[in-house]
């Protein structure tokens, strides 16, 4: 069987994605796609993840989309893969572009969504935990972060206040050894964590994250971002929105509204683009 797969690009996050109202696969098969099409689809090596855009089940959505990492893995939030989706329907006409405004079903919660000028902007709802202060030992030094639940995992670490991080440089320290001993922290268990490696600079974000599925440095991350534009923010490292410079150098912004710490919606913007269309047998 041949499959329609288009690759997209949500900031530099590069994604497979299918159109499942033509194959109606189901979760657990998707589950076992998903590693091939992440590893075969892109002609340019393994995309970070497979989005899976589908008509609504609840008559209060526009439109279904499921995310799996690359090791098949899901239920997660994917910020950059919502946006995608976004892109992808209003492209694929499952949404039209006579609206304005969009509701997706994601991870089992609704997010908001709008197209203007070739960006998409998602709107998320309020974080389910912010953890302030997380202190853990990695490599015999402690090292202090914060931990964001967005829907997604992350831990949220500013490497200009860290003994083990000071003293690199945010483009070129080790962000895979270090990103995978945290990730596997026992601290995180059972479930792990994503983690972000950022510093404030020329009144920008500069960011790094280690995403657990993948398993690897990805081109960007939109839940990454919006955690830890949470996290800046509340350090007083930023003023608003907060503008992301991801390590694809694309950029991010994040704007937090509502009273700190209870913000009441995160919106998360950026471009999107369409980069090649495959077909792959399964």
């Amino acid at each position: 069987m041949e499959v329609d797969v288009q690759i997209m690009s949500g900031a530099g996050n590069i994604f497979s994605v299918i159109d499942n109202r033509k194959y109606k696969f189901n979760d657990k098969f998707l589950q076992r796609l998903a590693p091939k099409v992440c590893s075969k689809s892109f002609s340019k090596g393994r995309t970070e993840g497979l989005l899976v855009v589908d008509y609504p089940q609840n008559l209060n959505s526009d439109l279904l989309v499921k995310f799996f990492n690359p090791d098949g893995t899901t239920g997660m939030m994917c910020g950059n893969g919502g946006r995608c989706a976004v892109g992808f329907a209003l492209h694929r006409g499952l949404i039209s572009n006579d609206k304005q405004n969009f509701i997706l079903e994601f991870s089992n919660t609704f997010y908001s969504a709008i197209f203007i000028n070739n960006q998409i902007s998602l709107g998320f709802p309020p974080p389910n935990s912010i953890q302030k202060n997380v202190k853990i030992e990695v490599e015999g030094k402690i090292i202090e972060g914060s931990y964001v639940d967005v829907g997604s995992p992350h831990f949220v670490i500013n490497i200009l206040s860290n003994e083990l991080t000071n003293s690199v440089q945010i483009k070129s320290f080790d962000i895979l050894g270090l990103g995978k001993k945290i990730r596997y922290h026992s601290y995180f268990e059972p479930v792990g964590t994503n983690v972000d490696f950022y510093i404030p600079m020329e009144g920008k974000i500069y960011l790094r994250t280690y995403e657990r599925g993948v398993e690897n440095e990805t081109g960007a991350c939109g839940t990454g971002a919006v955690s830890t534009a949470i996290i800046a923010y509340l350090r007083n490292e930023t003023g608003l929105p907060v503008q992301l410079v991801t390590s694809s150098e694309h950029i991010l912004v994040v704007d937090l509204i509502g009273e700190a710490p209870n913000f009441s919606k995160l919106v998360l913007t950026g471009e999107t683009e369409f980069l090649e269309k495959n077909l792959i047998n399964i």
